[in-house]
């Protein structure tokens, strides 16, 4: 078993019963991104509690809030947990998916009884796309200039990861894979623009192996069955591993072990950084693993059970009536503010787009 069983002791959550009240020394030493609000990268994320102060000092319980450039969606869930009504619009449905993932979260018992079966289902499967020549499973693959240099595999016990020459074999085994056809993806189509390395002819394949294709795959498929909220938790949880699943992980080489004279010759994990930059010496890392890893810090973060059931709609139409407490539209916003009631709105924060900047 893998995962972090969840503890019967009552744990601190993300939402407390009652709001304790933002004030200036919050806005002045911001708590870092942790718990949800850190879960899930998105660029332009902006401090909860610059958020929270705004809605407070400016609007009264039962104003709706109006955010036309939803972004993470963290300004939805601040809103209603002060007992006001929220409308986000986005053009980008990932911005709909992931603020009504915050307002409907699963409780970590459930959340928690999916990823053990999952693990059940298919870990074995993922995991033996990685065995090595010695029937071990690698844990992540050093690529240079198109070759494996070098292959790492978690020790049994200890936390000093065992380091081994690649062989003919391992390399056979990736390329039986390299043709692999992604199932459950969508056609991407990318748009060139250097600023954030995507070039001409770009494709899914260029930044996925096909063995990470297939092992997504895998977990894609393993998922179905799964009611709304837990499902909807799962697939985050993979889009918010899915860097770390491609080719865009560096390795970071020649940096100095923070000890004196240290030689500073070990090779170190990078992460994916902004845009679809891909290095020429990189990692291929156990697709199950990345899956894990960030499904133990969402269990952290999950409330023991569930504390609220938002009535959430994605009608414009709707807008303003008294049935909802949040409206998440995937839209351009000028779409929907022209067709919404006058005077519905009390209060307008926003944060324009980034335009280009942002690998959309």
């Amino acid at each position: 078993m893998t995962f972090t069983k969840p503890s019967r002791a009552i744990q601190r959550s993300l939402f407390p019963t009652l709001v304790a009240p933002t004030n200036v020394a919050d806005l002045e030493s911001p708590e870092t991104y942790t718990g949800l609000a850190g879960f899930h990268k998105y660029w332009g994320k902006k401090p909860v509690e610059s958020l929270s102060y705004l809605i407070e000092n400016c609007t009264g319980e039962g104003d709706i809030v109006l955010d036309p450039f939803l972004g993470s969606g963290l300004i939805s869930l601040e809103c209603l947990k002060r007992n006001r009504r929220f409308i986000g619009v986005d053009i980008n449905p990932f911005s709909v998916e992931h603020a009504s993932f915050l307002l409907n979260l699963p409780s970590k018992k459930e959340y928690y009884q999916a990823l053990i079966e999952i693990e059940q289902g298919v870990a074995n499967e993922i995991n033996g796309a990685y065995k090595t020549n010695d029937n071990r499973v690698a844990s992540h693959y050093l690529w240079e200039n198109g070759k494996i240099v070098s292959i790492w595999i978690k020790p049994e016990t200890g936390r000093n990861r065992i380091e081994i020459e690649p062989s003919l074999k391992d390399f056979d085994h990736y390329l039986s894979y390299y043709d692999y056809t992604a199932k459950r993806f969508r056609n991407l189509r990318f748009f060139t623009n250097t600023r954030i390395n995507v070039k001409p002819g770009m494709s899914v394949s260029d930044v996925f192996t096909g063995r990470a294709m297939r092992n997504i795959d895998l977990l894609i498929e393993s998922f179905s069955g799964y009611p709304a909220h837990p499902k909807r938790a799962l697939l985050l949880t993979l889009t918010s591993a899915s860097g770390q699943m491609s080719n865009m992980v560096f390795a970071i080489k020649n940096r100095s072990n923070g000890k004196k004279n240290g030689n500073g010759d070990k090779t170190e994990v990078g992460s994916w950084v902004i845009g679809y930059w891909l290095p020429d010496t990189h990692f291929e890392i156990n697709v199950w693993n990345c899956f894990k890893n960030r499904a133990n810090k969402l269990l952290k973060a999950l409330p023991e059970k569930r504390l609220a059931i938002y009535k959430i709609s994605n009608d414009p139409v709707t807008v303003g009536t008294t049935d909802y407490n949040a409206w998440l539209i995937n839209s351009d916003c000028r779409t929907v503010l022209r067709k919404m009631p006058p005077e519905t709105v009390s209060f307008v924060c926003m944060d324009p787009p980034h335009s280009d900047r942002i690998p959309f």
